[in-house]
């Protein structure tokens, strides 16, 4: 019987639309493509996940990376409020799963400042149980650490939990553990595939 719902939070609770924000920067085209590259497709965006530096250090290493858009780069970082958009349906969401005695946490790869920024702003926070964000723990998933800390951290038992991921590595180093897994597509597939393993919703 699944008792917990375990959610990643990116594309599956918030809308990360970070190429949208770029192309909306007033930059010529040539720069809103080198500004991908230094950032987000850069192999620090990553790193920041990790939380092994501040996000001020992997700022001045992405403009190493092309020091002439400098002014871009530091640009983009500056409101990372911008990035994401909580899905309307979240808060909703895991209310009604704690209504049905769910419990619900949180399993992500986020950056320090990302999450804190968006922990002020984001409705369904008041709804989590418990989080495990790689940050916290300088681990990311897929990696075996970042599914096993939450299991010890929070009493879980692998078996009744069911975890939900846009990306399907994810879900299998889930699986691997013992967890239940979903690759989330969409919310209303989501919500079938639930009830299709007993779940409420």
């Amino acid at each position: 019987m699944i008792r917990t719902i375990i959610f990643d939070v990116g594309q599956v609770l918030v809308d990360f639309h970070w190429e949208e924000c770029i192309d909306k920067m007033d930059y010529d085209e040539d720069t809103k493509q080198r500004l991908k590259k230094a950032t987000v497709l850069s192999p620090y965006w990553n790193e920041i996940d990790r939380g092994s530096h501040p996000l001020t250090y992997f700022i001045e290493e992405c403009i190493k990376l092309d020091s002439e858009i400098e002014k871009a780069i530091r640009e983009f970082y500056e409101k990372p409020e911008a990035l994401v958009t909580e899905f309307s349906y979240a808060k909703e969401w895991l209310h009604q799963l704690k209504e049905n005695g769910y419990g619900v946490y949180l399993l992500s790869n986020y950056g320090r400042e990302h999450f804190e920024n968006g922990r002020k702003r984001f409705q369904f926070m008041s709804e989590v149980d418990g989080e495990v964000i790689s940050y916290q723990i300088q681990k990311t998933k897929p990696e075996k650490e970042m599914y096993e800390i939450l299991i010890k951290k929070y009493n879980l038992v692998p078996e009744e939990c069911i975890f939900l991921d846009d990306k399907k590595e994810n879900v299998e180093a889930a699986e691997k553990q013992g967890i239940q897994g979903i690759v989330f597509t969409s919310y209303e597939d989501a919500i079938e595939q639930l009830r299709t393993h007993g779940v409420e919703c």
